[in-house]
């Protein structure tokens, strides 16, 4: 399995973990008024993200942060979502050149304010 296979299949066991977690009622109601802050995620990176820090009350990418005037420390530990990517390249349809566009769910990393 390559480092990229890898890191897709740690993040996905830290998705499962997640939801087995669920299995507690405690937790799920946890879980429930964490993720009504996270409105704009899916319900697996909310899993993911819940998991991972429970406290997290903001996530962004590191670029992100920079740009809302915020910086990443150094040492800070980030949290792994999948994110969707679109991929596109080029093949010959009828000696023409085009473009097929595919989709996939890689893992990303994403920071906290806490």
């Amino acid at each position: 399995m390559n480092k990229k296979n890898e890191k897709v299949k740690e993040v996905y066991d830290k998705l499962v973990k997640g939801v087995e977690g669920f299995r507690n009622p405690d937790e799920y109601i946890k879980f429930l008024k964490f993720a009504k802050n996270f409105h704009n995620y899916s319900f697996s990176n909310k899993v993911l993200i819940f998991s991972q820090f429970e406290d997290a009350t903001q996530v962004m990418g590191y670029k992100k942060w920079q740009s809302v005037g915020r910086y990443v420390k150094p040492e800070s530990k980030g949290i792994q979502i999948f994110c969707p990517m679109i991929l596109k390249r080029k093949v010959k349809v009828k000696d023409e050149k085009d473009y097929v566009s595919g989709g996939l769910y890689g893992p990303v990393t994403l920071y906290t304010e806490n």
